[in-house]
């Protein structure tokens, strides 16, 4: 009789082992894990270690989230930026003012800094400082 074959499978090697049944293979591999723990207690056990080193706390999560944490670095490297009488620092720190990002929105203080900055000729600080005054009706200080 003839026997159907699929030609493009090889043919099983007598020499190979066997594949594990299928619930074998479906076991989780937790099973493993534990069972690797209790290899390394019996090793542990034989060399005369009967203790095993306790396991580290977990540190508790900081309240400040990275992001927030860099905002605040970035808000006080602007700050003393400003304060050293850079220009950009001084546009940052006007642009935040008048945004209200990282400090409490204070339209004169960015008016200020904005000014100082476009003093020492930032054309984006005079652009900006133009339309603070213009939106917000301030008064332009000299």
């Amino acid at each position: 009789m003839c026997q159907n074959k699929n030609p493009f499978e090889p043919e099983p090697d007598s020499a190979a082992p066997a594949a594990p049944p299928p619930e074998a293979a479906s076991q989780p591999a937790v099973l493993s894990v534990v069972a690797a723990a209790a290899k390394s207690e019996a090793v542990a056990a034989k060399v005369g270690q009967t203790d095993l080193a306790p396991l580290s706390p977990i540190r508790p999560i900081s309240p400040i989230s990275p992001e927030e944490d860099s905002d605040a670095r970035e808000l006080q490297r602007v700050t003393e930026l400003a304060e050293k009488g850079d220009a950009y620092g001084e546009y940052c720190l006007g642009t935040r003012y008048r945004d209200g990002f990282g400090v409490p929105k204070d339209l004169a203080k960015a008016q200020e800094w904005l000014g100082k900055a476009a003093s020492q000729g930032l054309g984006n600080a005079v652009r900006e400082l133009h339309v603070l005054v213009l939106r917000s009706g301030l008064e332009i200080c000299k």
